[in-house]
């Protein structure tokens, strides 16, 4: 009976060391998702096809002492081209659907035959059930007393 109590206290705890190692996985993807997040919720830079920007650098002309009697003027100019990209926001817009119109096929209703009997002039033989007749009853008086004032 022993042995049965250890092997389910072992059981249920390598299910807890699990379970808590699986809650650590979400937390760390969550947290990560969330980093995702943050870093691409910027804008994005979207080159726009316009053409580099040169800039063009002069150095000051200054005059170099020499042992000699004359003077050496030195200019460089040094042209640099640099790229300057522009960030442009292009939202998503998903396509919208269009209808069409279809011809559908509406069946029109078809003739169905109808069968009709006619009456025909066939004599009924005579019945054995007697005929209803109507005997005359007695008047009822249906005079009924009202009430009318006597005029003085």
């Amino acid at each position: 009976m022993a042995s049965r109590l250890e092997q389910r206290k072992r059981t249920r705890t390598l299910l807890v060391i699990i379970i808590l190692l699986s809650m650590a996985c979400y937390c760390l993807g969550i947290v990560v998702l969330q980093i995702g997040r943050a870093r691409g919720s910027g804008a994005t830079a979207t080159p726009t096809g316009l053409p580099p920007t040169t800039t063009h650098t002069n150095t000051p002309i200054t005059p170099t002492p020499s042992l000699a009697a004359s003077a050496t003027i030195t200019v460089s100019p040094t042209a640099t081209v640099t790229w300057t990209p522009s960030m442009t926001y292009t939202p998503f817009t998903p396509p919208t659907p269009t209808p069409t119109a279809t011809q559908t096929a509406t069946p029109s209703p078809t003739p169905t035959a109808t069968f009709t009997s006619t009456p025909s002039a066939t004599p009924q033989p005579p019945s054995a059930t007697p005929t209803p007749t109507s005997t005359p009853l007695p008047p009822v008086d249906t005079n009924t007393p009202t009430n009318t004032p006597e005029t003085p």
